[in-house]
């Protein structure tokens, strides 16, 4: 799944897919290059706190997404999120990771 284990209070944090391996198909094995793929955080108690963002397709990195979670939102009052990251390839080929992430200052 993606997401780096720590995002930075006031800083812009970068989620990828790629930090922990490639989009594939389950099936096929093949990487996915133009599915639909978004993160959005999660409070403890599974509340959404930051709505949807797009992590587009790094160009040249097959089966790579990234976004952005800007410094504008405030994460001052947590310790610890979940990042949800969905994919969506078409019928029958979703799928949704949850990982938990640390909040730290920089």
């Amino acid at each position: 799944m993606a997401c780096a284990p720590i995002l930075y209070i006031g800083n812009d944090n970068n989620v990828e897919f790629a930090s922990d391996g490639l989009l594939t198909d389950a099936t096929t094995g093949e990487t996915v290059d133009a599915a639909t793929v978004a993160v959005r955080l999660l409070n403890s108690a599974g509340t959404e706190i930051l709505a949807s963002i797009n992590m587009p397709a790094v160009v040249g990195e097959g089966g790579n997404y990234r976004g952005t979670i800007p410094d504008t939102f405030d994460l001052s009052s947590y310790s610890g999120v979940v990042a949800e990251v969905t994919a969506d390839n078409g019928a029958n080929a979703k799928a949704i990771w949850k990982l938990e992430v640390k909040v730290r200052e920089r």
